[in-house]
């Protein structure tokens, strides 16, 4: 089963080198292995077909401190 959680932690982790020379743009993450870059969400997901959606991540690139942390946990979500 696919571990979001531990993508997003590998990002966090890894910031920096990730997002160099790509500010901005979106990055895909699959198993803590960057899968490319996209100016949109749109053109990430596109270019993630067939894979099912809630298999790989879509973050922005963005220095830590330009960078908003959204929750979502049942019916709330907290910004």
């Amino acid at each position: 089963m696919y571990d979001m959680t531990a993508d997003y932690q590998w990002f966090k982790d890894n910031r920096d080198k990730i997002i160099a020379e790509h500010i901005g743009e979106r990055v895909v993450i699959q198993n803590k292995e960057v899968k490319g870059y996209y100016k949109t969400d749109a053109e990430a997901v596109e270019a993630m077909k067939p894979t099912p959606l809630g298999e790989f991540i879509v973050q922005r690139c963005l220095s830590k401190d330009n960078d908003i942390e959204y929750y979502y946990t049942g019916r709330y979500s907290f910004a």
